[in-house]
């Protein structure tokens, strides 16, 4: 799913997502206590794929703008990437 994500928004949009679905500082480094919360969410991995979706979603409205054109778009992506990363579980 990060792997997606990063293909969509590029290695610091991915980390900035991560660091939104961990609820940690997002400053868009990979530091000790983003790397301490993942962590401890690798623990619940489908919390974790869920977390990170929802924090897609906010990302692109609240950092990027939603554009009405790509919004049904990119939820069916979104969507696509969360059955993926559930399906491995």
């Amino acid at each position: 799913m990060l792997r997606d994500t990063a293909f969509n928004r590029g290695a610091t949009g991915c980390l900035r997502i991560l660091q939104r679905a961990l609820r940690v500082k997002i400053d868009g480094v990979m530091g000790p206590k983003t790397r301490a919360a993942l962590a401890i969410a690798e623990t619940e991995p489908k919390a974790l794929v869920c977390l990170l979706r929802i924090a897609r979603e906010d990302y692109e409205r609240q950092e990027i703008g939603m554009r009405k054109l790509f919004e049904e778009g990119l939820k069916n992506r979104w969507e696509k990437a969360k059955a993926k990363a559930l399906g491995f579980l």
